[in-house]
């Protein structure tokens, strides 16, 4: 909805309106304000860089090129058991040294 500032008021009025609501008197639209279908054709200086920085992505990112891997290892399914290693193995003897649970109090050392 564009806006038109009324010369009577100095107030914001719609661009469709005939007359300023705040005070009746007839507003002057200028005919590069609207335009055909009530729409603003202005379009601000950043709008239309990032309008053509997106049509120069959008070109270099969908230039069909070769594909850079050819051979792409696919990806596990999100949630799925992870794949099987193969058979079980000994982890082999861990010296007797037997990490304290998480969480457990300390030992007091039998005082």
């Amino acid at each position: 909805m564009p806006l038109v500032t009324c010369s009577s008021c100095h107030r914001h009025v719609r661009a469709q309106d005939r007359s300023c609501p705040f005070c009746g008197v007839a507003v002057a639209t200028p005919a590069s304000a609207v335009g055909a279908s009530g729409t603003a054709l202005r379009v601000s200086r950043s709008a239309a860089a990032a309008a053509a920085l997106s049509a120069v992505v959008t070109a270099v990112a969908c230039t069909g090129g070769a594909d850079p891997d050819p051979d792409p290892v696919p990806a596990p399914v999100y949630g799925a058991p992870a794949p099987d290693g193969g058979p079980a193995q000994d982890a082999g003897n861990d010296a007797g040294i037997v990490a304290p649970v998480y969480g457990a109090p300390a030992p007091d050392g039998g005082l």
